[in-house]
Order: C-alpha cells, then sequence, then structure tokens
C-alpha cells in the first residue's frame, strides 16, 4: 500500500511539474531576480506556504520578507509583492492585491 500511495503521489506532481508553462516561470524568477526585495503574503495553510517560499528564497540570498511579521520593512518602490490566496477570495489578500502602490512598486 506505501508504495502504490507514493507512486500516486508522484504521478500527482508529475502532472503539476509538467503543466508549468516555462514562458511564465522564466517571467517569474526574472521578476524575481529584478526586484529590490521580495515580500510574500498569505493566510493560514497558504501562509505557511508563502512563509516556506520566503525561507527557500533567502536560503537562495534573495532579499525577502514575510509580510505581517513583526520584523517586516515598509514596502516601497522596486519591491515585489507576491501573494498566495487557495480560494481567491481571503479578505486580506484581496486588499492587498486591490491597494495601489507606490509609484515604480512591482506589484503583480
Amino acid at each position: 500500500m506505501y508504495r502504490e500511495l507514493i507512486k500516486g503521489m508522484c504521478a500527482e506532481l508529475e502532472e503539476a511539474l509538467l503543466g508549468i508553462d516555462e514562458a511564465r516561470l522564466s517571467q517569474l524568477v526574472d521578476t524575481l531576480l529584478g526586484a529590490k526585495r521580495i515580500f510574500v503574503a498569505g493566510a493560514g495553510r497558504t501562509g505557511l506556504l508563502m512563509k516556506s517560499m520566503a525561507m527557500t528564497l533567502a536560503q537562495c540570498g534573495l532579499p525577502v520578507e514575510a509580510v505581517g511579521e513583526v520584523t517586516t520593512h515598509a514596502i516601497g518602490e522596486g519591491d515585489l509583492l507576491v501573494i498566495g490566496s487557495a480560494s481567491g477570495s481571503t479578505k486580506t489578500m484581496r486588499l492587498f492585491a486591490e491597494t495601489p502602490g507606490p509609484a515604480g512598486l512591482l506589484w503583480r
């Protein structure tokens, strides 16, 4: 049973990874590398995934901060905000997405 479970999980991961559009992935990487600082935000389980993303980006040497932490700096010109929401309707994340940013902010 264990082996079947692992095979099923690997098949799902393979399907998800092969479904990624390489041009969009390249654009994401370029955007992340071009940002002055990267801010990540999410709530609940998605928030935990976003913090995991922040940790991975930090381990790669990129300047990254998790929104809502006591040490988070103010977002500014040249910074990138990456928002995660599984439902797309989390009120705080929608508010972040709908708030106009300062001039020059990489708001995606």
